[in-house]
Protein backbone atom coordinates (compact mmCIF):
# COMPACT_ATOMS: atom_id res chain seq x y z
CA UNK A 1 0.00 0.00 0.00
CA UNK A 2 1.07 3.55 -0.54
CA UNK A 3 2.53 5.22 2.52
CA UNK A 4 0.79 8.48 3.24
CA UNK A 5 3.65 10.78 4.12
CA UNK A 6 1.51 13.81 3.51
CA UNK A 7 -1.03 12.57 6.01
CA UNK A 8 -1.28 15.06 8.88
CA UNK A 9 -1.38 13.84 12.43
CA UNK A 10 -2.62 16.69 14.55
CA UNK A 11 -5.36 17.49 17.01
CA UNK A 12 -8.47 17.23 14.88
CA UNK A 13 -7.02 14.21 13.03
CA UNK A 14 -5.98 12.42 16.19
CA UNK A 15 -7.41 8.92 16.11
CA UNK A 16 -5.43 7.56 19.02
CA UNK A 17 -7.45 5.81 21.66
CA UNK A 18 -6.80 7.70 24.86
CA UNK A 19 -7.26 6.85 28.62
CA UNK A 20 -5.09 6.93 32.02
CA UNK A 21 -3.72 4.77 34.78
CA UNK A 22 -4.35 5.77 38.32
CA UNK A 23 -1.43 4.07 40.04
CA UNK A 24 2.18 3.88 38.91
CA UNK A 25 4.59 1.42 40.47
CA UNK A 26 8.22 2.45 40.31
CA UNK A 27 9.89 -0.95 40.33
CA UNK A 28 9.58 -4.32 38.71
CA UNK A 29 8.76 -7.13 41.06
CA UNK A 30 9.77 -10.57 39.83
CA UNK A 31 7.42 -12.91 41.58
CA UNK A 32 6.01 -16.17 40.25
CA UNK A 33 2.88 -14.98 38.49
CA UNK A 34 -0.50 -16.66 38.15
CA UNK A 35 -1.38 -14.06 35.51
CA UNK A 36 1.16 -15.56 33.10
CA UNK A 37 -0.25 -16.37 29.67
CA UNK A 38 -2.28 -14.70 26.96
CA UNK A 39 -5.15 -12.30 27.69
CA UNK A 40 -7.64 -10.48 25.49
CA UNK A 41 -10.31 -7.82 25.82
CA UNK A 42 -12.41 -5.20 24.03
CA UNK A 43 -11.36 -1.58 24.47
CA UNK A 44 -14.25 0.90 24.16
CA UNK A 45 -13.02 3.75 21.94
CA UNK A 46 -16.37 5.45 21.36
CA UNK A 47 -20.04 4.76 22.13
CA UNK A 48 -20.88 1.51 20.38
CA UNK A 49 -17.35 1.09 19.00
CA UNK A 50 -14.48 -1.00 20.35
CA UNK A 51 -11.22 -2.59 19.27
CA UNK A 52 -9.73 -5.89 20.33
CA UNK A 53 -6.49 -5.81 22.33
CA UNK A 54 -4.35 -8.81 23.21
CA UNK A 55 -1.60 -9.09 25.84
CA UNK A 56 1.13 -11.70 26.08
CA UNK A 57 2.22 -12.18 29.69
CA UNK A 58 3.84 -15.61 29.22
CA UNK A 59 7.31 -14.18 30.01
CA UNK A 60 6.23 -11.56 32.49
CA UNK A 61 8.33 -13.21 35.23
CA UNK A 62 11.34 -12.14 33.14
CA UNK A 63 9.98 -8.60 32.79
CA UNK A 64 8.69 -9.15 29.21
CA UNK A 65 5.19 -8.30 27.95
CA UNK A 66 3.74 -7.43 24.54
CA UNK A 67 0.47 -6.03 23.22
CA UNK A 68 -1.40 -6.69 19.97
CA UNK A 69 -3.94 -4.45 18.28
CA UNK A 70 -4.77 -6.54 15.19
CA UNK A 71 -7.42 -4.19 13.83
CA UNK A 72 -4.74 -1.50 13.66
CA UNK A 73 -2.18 -3.89 12.17
CA UNK A 74 -0.01 -3.80 15.31
CA UNK A 75 1.48 -7.00 16.75
CA UNK A 76 4.08 -7.76 19.39
CA UNK A 77 4.36 -4.19 20.67
CA UNK A 78 6.88 -4.30 23.54
CA UNK A 79 5.64 -3.05 26.90
CA UNK A 80 7.65 -2.05 29.93
CA UNK A 81 6.64 -4.08 32.99
CA UNK A 82 6.27 -1.54 35.79
CA UNK A 83 5.01 -4.03 38.36
CA UNK A 84 3.65 -7.53 38.62
CA UNK A 85 2.78 -9.98 41.34
CA UNK A 86 0.75 -13.15 41.54
CA UNK A 87 -2.49 -11.19 41.08
CA UNK A 88 -1.58 -7.71 39.74
CA UNK A 89 0.18 -6.13 36.78
CA UNK A 90 1.09 -2.67 35.51
CA UNK A 91 2.65 -2.12 32.05
CA UNK A 92 3.38 0.89 29.86
CA UNK A 93 4.46 2.02 26.41
CA UNK A 94 6.03 5.45 26.81
CA UNK A 95 6.29 6.12 23.06
CA UNK A 96 2.50 6.23 22.74
CA UNK A 97 1.73 7.38 26.28
CA UNK A 98 -0.08 4.15 27.18
CA UNK A 99 -0.40 2.45 30.56
CA UNK A 100 -2.45 -0.48 31.74
CA UNK A 101 -2.88 -1.76 35.31
CA UNK A 102 -5.12 -4.58 36.46
CA UNK A 103 -5.82 -7.01 39.29
CA UNK A 104 -6.91 -10.64 39.06
CA UNK A 105 -10.55 -11.15 40.04
CA UNK A 106 -11.58 -14.76 39.60
CA UNK A 107 -10.92 -15.69 35.95
CA UNK A 108 -10.60 -12.08 34.81
CA UNK A 109 -8.09 -9.26 34.94
CA UNK A 110 -10.04 -6.16 35.96
CA UNK A 111 -8.21 -2.97 35.12
CA UNK A 112 -7.85 0.46 33.59
CA UNK A 113 -6.30 1.44 30.28
CA UNK A 114 -4.90 4.93 29.89
CA UNK A 115 -3.42 6.99 27.08
CA UNK A 116 -2.83 10.71 26.77
CA UNK A 117 -4.87 11.83 29.75
CA UNK A 118 -8.02 9.76 29.45
CA UNK A 119 -9.01 6.58 31.25
CA UNK A 120 -11.38 3.73 30.46
CA UNK A 121 -11.98 0.39 32.08
CA UNK A 122 -10.52 -2.63 30.33
CA UNK A 123 -11.19 -6.14 31.60
CA UNK A 124 -9.36 -9.12 30.13
CA UNK A 125 -10.10 -12.81 29.86
CA UNK A 126 -7.65 -15.59 29.13
CA UNK A 127 -7.00 -16.43 25.50
CA UNK A 128 -5.58 -15.04 22.27
CA UNK A 129 -7.39 -12.80 19.81
CA UNK A 130 -8.72 -14.75 16.88
CA UNK A 131 -9.51 -12.46 13.97
CA UNK A 132 -12.16 -13.82 11.64
CA UNK A 133 -10.51 -13.94 8.22
CA UNK A 134 -12.60 -16.53 6.40
CA UNK A 135 -10.72 -16.23 3.08
CA UNK A 136 -7.27 -16.99 4.48
CA UNK A 137 -6.36 -20.37 2.94
CA UNK A 138 -5.61 -23.30 5.24
CA UNK A 139 -4.13 -26.67 4.27
CA UNK A 140 -4.54 -29.19 2.86
CA UNK A 141 -4.33 -27.49 -0.54
CA UNK A 142 -5.55 -28.98 -3.78
CA UNK A 143 -2.49 -27.58 -5.55
CA UNK A 144 1.30 -27.53 -5.27
CA UNK A 145 3.17 -25.07 -3.04
CA UNK A 146 6.94 -24.79 -2.86
CA UNK A 147 9.28 -22.59 -0.90
CA UNK A 148 11.85 -21.09 -3.27
CA UNK A 149 14.57 -18.47 -3.43
CA UNK A 150 16.06 -16.49 -6.29
CA UNK A 151 18.91 -14.05 -6.53
CA UNK A 152 18.41 -10.35 -7.02
CA UNK A 153 21.70 -8.74 -7.96
CA UNK A 154 20.29 -5.33 -7.11
CA UNK A 155 19.38 -6.51 -3.59
CA UNK A 156 22.75 -8.22 -3.22
CA UNK A 157 21.33 -11.56 -2.15
CA UNK A 158 18.50 -14.06 -2.36
CA UNK A 159 14.84 -13.22 -2.03
CA UNK A 160 12.63 -15.95 -0.60
CA UNK A 161 9.08 -16.74 -1.57
CA UNK A 162 6.36 -19.27 -2.32
CA UNK A 163 5.68 -20.81 -5.71
CA UNK A 164 2.08 -21.96 -6.16
CA UNK A 165 1.13 -24.18 -9.12
CA UNK A 166 -2.33 -25.47 -10.02
CA UNK A 167 -3.03 -29.20 -9.96
CA UNK A 168 -3.11 -29.53 -13.75
CA UNK A 169 -0.02 -27.47 -14.49
CA UNK A 170 1.35 -27.47 -18.05
CA UNK A 171 3.35 -25.26 -20.39
CA UNK A 172 0.12 -23.43 -21.24
CA UNK A 173 -0.54 -22.45 -17.61
CA UNK A 174 -0.21 -18.69 -17.00
CA UNK A 175 2.20 -17.61 -14.26
CA UNK A 176 2.24 -14.30 -12.39
CA UNK A 177 4.79 -12.60 -10.16
CA UNK A 178 2.98 -10.81 -7.36
CA UNK A 179 4.46 -7.44 -6.33
CA UNK A 180 3.41 -5.81 -3.06
CA UNK A 181 2.65 -2.22 -2.20
CA UNK A 182 4.91 0.25 -0.40
CA UNK A 183 6.45 -0.45 2.96
CA UNK A 184 8.32 -3.67 3.56
CA UNK A 185 5.87 -6.53 3.05
CA UNK A 186 6.14 -10.27 3.49
CA UNK A 187 5.12 -12.65 0.71
CA UNK A 188 1.47 -12.61 1.83
CA UNK A 189 1.38 -8.78 1.89
CA UNK A 190 0.11 -9.24 5.45
CA UNK A 191 -1.74 -6.27 6.93
CA UNK A 192 -4.35 -5.91 9.71
CA UNK A 193 -4.52 -9.69 10.05
CA UNK A 194 -5.32 -10.05 6.34
CA UNK A 195 -3.12 -11.95 3.87
CA UNK A 196 -4.21 -10.58 0.47
CA UNK A 197 -1.51 -12.26 -1.61
CA UNK A 198 -2.10 -15.65 0.03
CA UNK A 199 -5.82 -15.32 -0.77
CA UNK A 200 -5.12 -14.28 -4.36
CA UNK A 201 -2.59 -17.09 -4.89
CA UNK A 202 -5.10 -19.61 -3.56
CA UNK A 203 -7.88 -18.34 -5.82
CA UNK A 204 -5.65 -18.23 -8.90
CA UNK A 205 -4.38 -21.78 -8.31
CA UNK A 206 -7.94 -23.07 -8.04
CA UNK A 207 -8.63 -21.36 -11.36
CA UNK A 208 -5.67 -22.78 -13.27
CA UNK A 209 -3.08 -20.03 -12.69
CA UNK A 210 0.35 -20.29 -11.07
CA UNK A 211 1.99 -17.57 -9.02
CA UNK A 212 5.18 -16.54 -7.25
CA UNK A 213 4.99 -14.25 -4.23
CA UNK A 214 8.06 -13.26 -2.23
CA UNK A 215 9.23 -11.37 0.83
CA UNK A 216 10.47 -7.88 0.00
CA UNK A 217 14.21 -7.34 0.31
CA UNK A 218 15.14 -6.98 3.98
CA UNK A 219 11.79 -8.39 5.12
CA UNK A 220 11.08 -11.80 6.69
CA UNK A 221 13.40 -14.34 4.99
CA UNK A 222 14.75 -12.16 2.16
CA UNK A 223 18.23 -10.63 2.08
CA UNK A 224 19.07 -7.03 1.34
CA UNK A 225 18.22 -3.65 2.82
CA UNK A 226 14.73 -2.41 2.09
CA UNK A 227 15.00 0.77 4.13
CA UNK A 228 17.32 2.47 1.63
CA UNK A 229 15.64 1.08 -1.50
CA UNK A 230 13.56 3.06 -4.01
CA UNK A 231 10.69 1.93 -6.21
CA UNK A 232 13.18 1.31 -9.01
CA UNK A 233 15.17 -1.02 -6.72
CA UNK A 234 12.01 -2.97 -5.92
CA UNK A 235 11.25 -3.08 -9.66
CA UNK A 236 14.61 -4.76 -10.26
CA UNK A 237 13.70 -7.35 -7.63
CA UNK A 238 10.46 -8.05 -9.50
CA UNK A 239 12.44 -8.36 -12.74
CA UNK A 240 14.68 -10.94 -11.03
CA UNK A 241 11.55 -12.90 -10.01
CA UNK A 242 10.38 -12.96 -13.62
CA UNK A 243 13.83 -14.14 -14.66
CA UNK A 244 13.65 -16.95 -12.14
CA UNK A 245 10.31 -18.17 -13.46
CA UNK A 246 11.52 -17.99 -17.07
CA UNK A 247 14.54 -20.09 -16.18
CA UNK A 248 12.24 -22.83 -14.83
CA UNK A 249 9.21 -22.51 -17.10
CA UNK A 250 10.48 -21.38 -20.48
CA UNK A 251 7.29 -22.33 -22.33
CA UNK A 252 4.81 -20.44 -20.13
CA UNK A 253 3.56 -16.89 -20.41
CA UNK A 254 4.67 -14.93 -17.35
CA UNK A 255 3.07 -11.71 -16.19
CA UNK A 256 2.91 -9.40 -13.20
CA UNK A 257 0.18 -8.78 -10.64
CA UNK A 258 0.93 -5.65 -8.61
CA UNK A 259 -0.89 -3.89 -5.79
CA UNK A 260 -0.49 -0.12 -5.30
CA UNK A 261 3.24 0.60 -5.66
CA UNK A 262 3.47 -2.96 -7.03
CA UNK A 263 1.04 -1.90 -9.78
CA UNK A 264 3.31 1.04 -10.54
CA UNK A 265 6.22 -1.40 -10.78
CA UNK A 266 4.22 -3.57 -13.20
CA UNK A 267 3.88 -0.63 -15.60
CA UNK A 268 7.55 0.28 -15.09
CA UNK A 269 8.61 -3.19 -16.22
CA UNK A 270 6.09 -3.31 -19.05
CA UNK A 271 6.77 0.19 -20.40
CA UNK A 272 10.49 0.72 -19.77
CA UNK A 273 12.67 -1.49 -21.94
CA UNK A 274 15.78 -0.28 -20.10
CA UNK A 275 14.80 -2.46 -17.14
CA UNK A 276 15.25 -5.50 -19.38
CA UNK A 277 11.94 -7.28 -18.76
CA UNK A 278 8.90 -7.59 -20.99
CA UNK A 279 6.07 -9.30 -19.09
CA UNK A 280 3.51 -11.12 -21.22
CA UNK A 281 0.70 -9.28 -19.41
CA UNK A 282 0.11 -7.18 -16.31
CA UNK A 283 -2.75 -6.86 -13.83
CA UNK A 284 -2.82 -4.11 -11.23
CA UNK A 285 -4.85 -3.13 -8.18
CA UNK A 286 -4.85 0.54 -7.19
CA UNK A 287 -1.92 1.52 -9.41
CA UNK A 288 -0.93 5.23 -9.24
CA UNK A 289 -1.29 7.10 -12.52
CA UNK A 290 0.02 10.46 -11.28
CA UNK A 291 3.38 11.69 -10.03
CA UNK A 292 4.13 10.76 -6.43
CA UNK A 293 4.05 14.31 -5.02
CA UNK A 294 0.58 14.87 -6.49
CA UNK A 295 -0.64 11.55 -5.11
CA UNK A 296 0.66 12.28 -1.60
CA UNK A 297 -0.93 15.75 -1.69
CA UNK A 298 -4.22 14.21 -2.84
CA UNK A 299 -4.09 11.69 0.01
CA UNK A 300 -3.61 14.51 2.49
CA UNK A 301 -6.69 16.34 1.23
CA UNK A 302 -8.78 13.19 1.47
CA UNK A 303 -7.80 12.66 5.11
CA UNK A 304 -8.33 16.30 6.02
CA UNK A 305 -11.78 16.35 4.43
CA UNK A 306 -12.72 13.13 6.23
CA UNK A 307 -11.80 14.92 9.48
CA UNK A 308 -14.18 17.76 8.65
CA UNK A 309 -11.54 20.33 7.69
CA UNK A 310 -12.84 23.25 5.61
CA UNK A 311 -12.38 22.77 1.86
CA UNK A 312 -10.49 26.06 1.52
CA UNK A 313 -8.00 24.97 4.17
CA UNK A 314 -7.60 21.61 2.40
CA UNK A 315 -6.89 23.34 -0.92
CA UNK A 316 -4.33 25.63 0.70
CA UNK A 317 -2.58 22.70 2.33
CA UNK A 318 -2.47 20.78 -0.94
CA UNK A 319 -0.77 23.72 -2.66
CA UNK A 320 1.70 24.03 0.21
CA UNK A 321 2.57 20.31 0.09
CA UNK A 322 3.30 20.53 -3.64
CA UNK A 323 5.45 23.62 -3.12
CA UNK A 324 7.31 21.88 -0.32
CA UNK A 325 8.06 18.78 -2.39
CA UNK A 326 9.23 20.98 -5.25
CA UNK A 327 11.61 22.79 -2.93
CA UNK A 328 12.87 19.46 -1.55
CA UNK A 329 13.54 18.18 -5.08
CA UNK A 330 15.48 21.31 -6.05
CA UNK A 331 17.28 22.26 -2.84
CA UNK A 332 16.99 19.37 -0.38
CA UNK A 333 14.98 18.67 2.76
CA UNK A 334 17.24 20.65 5.09
CA UNK A 335 16.90 23.78 2.95
CA UNK A 336 13.12 23.31 2.75
CA UNK A 337 12.86 22.99 6.53
CA UNK A 338 14.75 26.26 7.04
CA UNK A 339 12.71 28.15 4.42
CA UNK A 340 9.28 26.72 5.16
CA UNK A 341 7.92 30.19 6.04
CA UNK A 342 8.09 31.12 2.38
CA UNK A 343 5.57 28.36 1.67
CA UNK A 344 3.11 29.03 4.48
CA UNK A 345 3.73 32.55 5.85
CA UNK A 346 1.86 33.32 9.07
CA UNK A 347 0.21 29.91 9.36
CA UNK A 348 1.44 29.49 12.93
CA UNK A 349 -0.86 32.34 14.02
CA UNK A 350 -4.06 30.86 12.57
CA UNK A 351 -5.73 28.05 14.56
CA UNK A 352 -6.73 25.94 11.56
CA UNK A 353 -3.38 26.33 9.84
CA UNK A 354 -0.90 26.04 12.73
CA UNK A 355 -0.98 22.21 12.95
CA UNK A 356 -0.72 22.05 9.16
CA UNK A 357 2.52 24.02 9.28
CA UNK A 358 3.84 21.62 11.92
CA UNK A 359 3.03 18.76 9.62
CA UNK A 360 4.90 20.36 6.73
CA UNK A 361 7.95 20.58 8.95
CA UNK A 362 7.49 16.92 9.89
CA UNK A 363 7.51 15.97 6.20
CA UNK A 364 10.98 17.51 5.87
CA UNK A 365 12.22 15.15 8.59
CA UNK A 366 10.78 12.08 6.83
CA UNK A 367 12.65 12.42 3.55
CA UNK A 368 14.59 9.30 2.59
CA UNK A 369 15.65 7.75 -0.75
CA UNK A 370 12.25 6.09 -1.26
CA UNK A 371 10.25 9.28 -0.68
CA UNK A 372 12.62 11.39 -2.77
CA UNK A 373 12.24 8.96 -5.67
CA UNK A 374 8.46 8.83 -5.19
CA UNK A 375 7.91 12.59 -5.33
CA UNK A 376 10.02 12.78 -8.49
CA UNK A 377 8.89 9.77 -10.50
CA UNK A 378 5.99 10.12 -12.93
CA UNK A 379 4.43 6.90 -14.28
CA UNK A 380 2.96 8.60 -17.35
CA UNK A 381 5.51 7.49 -19.94
CA UNK A 382 5.69 3.90 -18.63
CA UNK A 383 1.90 3.62 -18.74
CA UNK A 384 1.72 5.13 -22.23
CA UNK A 385 4.47 2.80 -23.52
CA UNK A 386 2.86 -0.39 -22.19
CA UNK A 387 1.82 -2.58 -25.13
CA UNK A 388 1.13 -5.94 -23.47
CA UNK A 389 -2.42 -6.79 -22.29
CA UNK A 390 -3.13 -4.84 -19.10
CA UNK A 391 -5.92 -4.72 -16.52
CA UNK A 392 -6.17 -2.01 -13.83
CA UNK A 393 -8.67 -2.37 -10.99
CA UNK A 394 -9.60 0.54 -8.74
CA UNK A 395 -11.87 0.95 -5.74
CA UNK A 396 -14.49 3.69 -5.95
CA UNK A 397 -13.86 4.45 -2.25
CA UNK A 398 -10.07 4.14 -2.32
CA UNK A 399 -8.58 6.84 -0.07
CA UNK A 400 -4.94 5.99 -0.85
CA UNK A 401 -4.98 5.85 -4.65
CA UNK A 402 -8.28 7.62 -5.34
CA UNK A 403 -10.32 6.79 -8.46
CA UNK A 404 -9.10 9.92 -10.28
CA UNK A 405 -6.15 7.64 -11.10
CA UNK A 406 -8.51 5.37 -13.06
CA UNK A 407 -9.54 8.13 -15.46
CA UNK A 408 -5.93 9.25 -15.85
CA UNK A 409 -4.87 5.67 -16.56
CA UNK A 410 -7.41 5.46 -19.37
CA UNK A 411 -6.30 8.81 -20.79
CA UNK A 412 -2.65 7.76 -20.79
CA UNK A 413 -3.28 4.39 -22.42
CA UNK A 414 -6.71 3.62 -23.90
CA UNK A 415 -5.67 0.00 -24.44
CA UNK A 416 -5.53 -0.66 -20.71
CA UNK A 417 -8.72 -2.26 -19.41
CA UNK A 418 -9.74 -0.04 -16.50
CA UNK A 419 -12.40 -1.15 -14.03
CA UNK A 420 -13.65 0.80 -11.00
CA UNK A 421 -15.46 -1.39 -8.47
CA UNK A 422 -18.25 0.35 -6.54
CA UNK A 423 -18.02 0.27 -2.76
CA UNK A 424 -14.43 -1.04 -2.74
CA UNK A 425 -11.38 0.34 -0.95
CA UNK A 426 -7.64 0.16 -1.64
CA UNK A 427 -7.48 -3.51 -0.60
CA UNK A 428 -10.47 -4.38 -2.82
CA UNK A 429 -12.66 -4.97 0.22
CA UNK A 430 -16.32 -4.02 0.28
CA UNK A 431 -16.29 -1.06 2.66
CA UNK A 432 -18.25 1.82 4.15
CA UNK A 433 -15.84 4.76 4.12
CA UNK A 434 -12.67 3.55 2.41
CA UNK A 435 -10.55 4.84 5.31
CA UNK A 436 -7.40 2.95 6.26
CA UNK A 437 -8.70 2.53 9.82
CA UNK A 438 -11.53 0.43 8.41
CA UNK A 439 -9.31 -2.28 6.85
CA UNK A 440 -8.88 -4.29 10.04
CA UNK A 441 -12.56 -4.11 10.93
CA UNK A 442 -13.65 -5.83 7.70
CA UNK A 443 -13.67 -9.63 7.68
CA UNK A 444 -13.39 -9.85 3.90
CA UNK A 445 -9.78 -9.81 2.64
CA UNK A 446 -10.53 -9.18 -1.04
CA UNK A 447 -13.86 -9.27 -2.82
CA UNK A 448 -15.02 -12.11 -5.01
CA UNK A 449 -15.69 -9.54 -7.76
CA UNK A 450 -12.02 -8.51 -7.82
CA UNK A 451 -10.75 -12.08 -7.64
CA UNK A 452 -13.03 -13.21 -10.46
CA UNK A 453 -11.98 -10.41 -12.79
CA UNK A 454 -8.27 -10.97 -12.09
CA UNK A 455 -8.55 -14.68 -12.86
CA UNK A 456 -10.61 -14.12 -16.00
CA UNK A 457 -8.13 -11.58 -17.35
CA UNK A 458 -5.02 -13.66 -16.59
CA UNK A 459 -6.53 -16.82 -18.09
CA UNK A 460 -7.32 -14.91 -21.27
CA UNK A 461 -4.08 -12.92 -21.56
CA UNK A 462 -1.79 -15.70 -20.38
CA UNK A 463 -2.70 -18.52 -22.73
Amino acid sequence: MMWCFGNPNFSYMNSYYSWIVGILFPTICFAQSSISGNWKGELAVAPGNSIALGFDFKSIDRGIATMDSPQQGAFGLPCAVLFHSSDSVAIAMDNIGMKYEARLDGDKLVGKFSQRGFTVGLDLERGSIELHRPQTPVPPFDYHTEGISFRSEDAGGNLCGTLTLPKLFSDSTPLVVMVSGSGLQNRDEEIFGHKPFAVIADYLARNGIGSLRYDDRGCAMSAGNGTTATTENFARDAAAAIGYLRSRFAGNKIGLLGHSEGGQIAFMLAGNKALGVSPSFIATIGAPAMRGDSLLAEQSCIYLKSAGVDSTVCADYRKAVLKLYDMIRKDGAEYADKHINSICPGWEYVMQYAPLKSNLKAICKQINPWILYTITYSPQSDIANTTCPALSLYGAKDSQVPPINASRMKELNPNVEVMVLDGHNHLMQHCSSGAVAEYGLIQETISEDALTRLAEFINTAGR
